[in-house]
């Protein structure tokens, strides 16, 4: 491992056995690496193998990733003796891989009845004992060979027991078998327990193996090394969110100024439109105009004309009347002064031109009778 190991990394057992366990996790990640929580985990086991104090340690990470390279560098920091790292290598992929749960030395007794119910010509067994899922292997020393299987049901139980002649009981039963275990140590005897308890509680190595992915995401004593790198991760993606919406308001204002100016286009055009069609109507007017005013104008031309003639020749026929015709036998100037005595003079009621002219001819016509 490192300078530390001068063997090939290939061909020594103890890397290999580590790998494994890395590929453990790692290959759940699609990264295939491990995260800061899956790396604790497997560092605070390797510590727990060699009987060392997990509850403070702390680990501190530099990124969420870590691979094989990084994990052996953190192995080498807490294990300095090669002998100490094996052993706990060796133990932790019984536990991971081989899904040995435990294994000791211990005295055992099988018991028929309740747990006072002990014959006493029954003595003390040993025996090495393998806690598997479900399943308790015994093999006596008395009989090497020999393998007792006990297996742990939905009824199963480990109950820590008395101190007797300095031995601590156990006491472990099922539905079909009750056993009494003792060991010298009382820690190992707890130890024992628990793990009996955990077998009982996973009975499958496939339920034994989703345990361990669940204690190992818990990620209980990990720290970042940068602790402002949680902080910066979360500002930058909150800079990135608000990059977004400063995006979106960007767009949003575009498409407002792209709307505006489109209407202003076309109301530009239909202020044209309607401009052109006023001239237009202008145009039309003005031509309707000129169309009709060489008309009006011969009429007047032609009235005023005749009322011209129509008045050349009263007063020629006037000239004619005073030598001929005595001024008493004249009706003329009765019949005039008689008009303009009941109609008198208004400038509003002033006839116009061709009237004028209609009543010079009445007059002319009405003079001419008269002279004749």
């Amino acid at each position: 491992m490192g300078s530390q190991r001068s063997i090939d990394p290939l061909n020594d057992p103890t890397l290999q056995q580590l790998f494994r366990v890395f590929s453990y996790f790692a290959d759940l990640c699609p990264s295939g690496t491990l995260s800061p929580a899956q790396a604790y985990f497997i560092l605070s086991e390797l510590q727990r193998a060699c009987d060392r104090p997990t509850t403070s340690q702390q680990f501190y990470f530099d990124s969420d990733c870590i691979n094989f390279r990084e994990l052996l560098t953190f192995i080498e920091t807490l294990f300095l003796a090669n002998g100490e790292l094996e052993l706990a290598v060796q133990r932790l992929y019984e536990r991971l891989i081989a899904q040995i749960i435990r294994k000791d030395f211990i005295l055992y007794r099988k018991r028929g009845g309740t747990c006072s119910l002990i014959k006493k010509h029954q003595g003390w067994k040993a025996a090495w004992i393998t806690v598997a899922p479900g399943v308790i292997n015994l093999w006596p020393v008395h009989k090497p060979n020999c393998r007792k299987e006990f297996t742990l049901d939905k009824a199963a139980t480990a109950i820590a027991g008395p101190k007797e002649n300095g031995r601590h009981i156990l006491y472990v039963s099922s539905s079909k078998e009750k056993y009494t275990f003792a060991h010298f140590d009382e820690i190992a005897r707890n130890a024992l327990a628990k793990d009996i308890k955990l077998a009982i509680s996973y009975r499958t190595k496939f339920e034994l193996n989703d345990h361990d992915h669940r204690i190992a995401n818990r990620g209980f004593g990990v720290k970042r090394k940068d602790r402002e790198a949680s902080w910066r991760l979360a500002l930058e993606a909150e800079n990135g969110r608000l990059l977004q919406v400063i995006e979106e308001g960007k767009r949003s204002l575009r498409d407002e100024e792209i709307v505006r100016a489109l209407a202003t286009r076309l109301l530009k055009e239909e202020r044209e439109k309607n401009e052109r069609l006023v001239e237009i109507v202008e145009q039309l007017g003005q031509q309707m105009r000129l169309s009709c005013q060489p008309e009006c104008t011969t009429v007047t031309v032609n009235l005023q004309r005749n009322a011209e003639e129509g008045r050349d020749s009263v007063q020629v026929i006037e000239r004619e009347i005073p030598g001929s015709v005595d001024d008493s036998e004249s009706p003329l100037p009765s019949l005039f002064e008689s008009e303009a005595e009941q109609t008198p003079y208004d400038e509003a009621d002033e006839p116009s031109a061709v009237e004028r002219a209609r009543r010079e001819r009445e007059l002319y016509l009405i003079s001419s009778t008269q002279s004749i």
